[in-house]
């Protein structure tokens, strides 16, 4: 769910920082209970969790439904108030100007008119 729901990537949990955190956490419970067992051991190999997804998704995918099939009205409302996002062209010269700077959105526009040139 780490990775599905919230929509990281599989081999987040891959990363040191992950790690170190996770390595926190889990020798605050050990220090309760000895325990010789690393938290490398613990962790699943990011191909058991892209695996995991899919059944993941279909759970999410029943839920949803029957939460949809009992709506007699809905509305959809995009909340990116807590970033910064910048929606710009593809271009390359785009995409170097707006590195670093910011959350950078491309075009959907842009994405499908690229699509149906070709």
């Amino acid at each position: 769910e780490f990775c599905a729901v919230d929509g990281r990537a599989f081999d987040v949990i891959t990363d040191d920082d992950f790690q170190n955190l996770a390595k926190v956490l889990f020798d605050a419970g050990r220090s309760l209970y000895k325990s010789s067992i690393e938290i490398k051991e613990l962790l699943p190999h990011s191909t058991t969790v892209s695996r995991n997804v899919t059944c993941l998704y279909e759970e999410y995918k029943l839920h949803l439904v029957n939460i949809c099939e009992q709506l007699n009205s809905f509305c959809l409302v995009v909340d990116q108030w807590k970033e910064s996002y910048t929606v710009s062209d593809n271009e390359p010269k785009m995409l170097a100007t707006f590195r670093g700077y910011c959350i950078r959105v491309g075009c959907a526009d842009h994405y499908l008119n690229k699509q149906l040139q070709h």
